[in-house]
């Protein structure tokens, strides 16, 4: 199963939601959504949305894909969620990475 596409207006609903993210606890924020960038590096230097997590890899053949379970919870900026009851606003460029990504999510 794959994650489910959010038209644009979704997407800046859920946004203006938490617009008041400096002010919200982590632990609070979670409990709405949370957002994952899964550009690689260069594309996260230029810009991302305040509050967003990524993975712990600089390009997609770094994926925690063949790790050891232990390897591949610490590279996970998702480890210490319970995905269930966090609704979770993935972004990227494009191309393979959102589609991996939003079939393991």
């Amino acid at each position: 199963m794959r994650a489910i596409p959010l038209a644009p207006s979704e997407w800046r609903n859920k946004l203006e939601a938490g617009k008041d993210i400096d002010k919200a606890s982590n632990s609070d924020l979670n409990r709405d959504f949370i957002l994952l960038d899964v550009r690689n590096g260069y594309e996260w230097d230029i810009g991302h949305f305040h509050g967003a997590r990524r993975p712990d890899v600089d390009c997609f053949r770094s994926t925690s894909f063949g790790l050891s379970q232990r390897e591949a919870f610490a590279s996970d900026p998702l480890a210490d969620l319970d995905k269930e009851k966090t609704d979770i606003l993935m972004y990227c460029t494009g191309g393979i990475r959102c589609d991996v990504y939003s079939t393991i999510l």
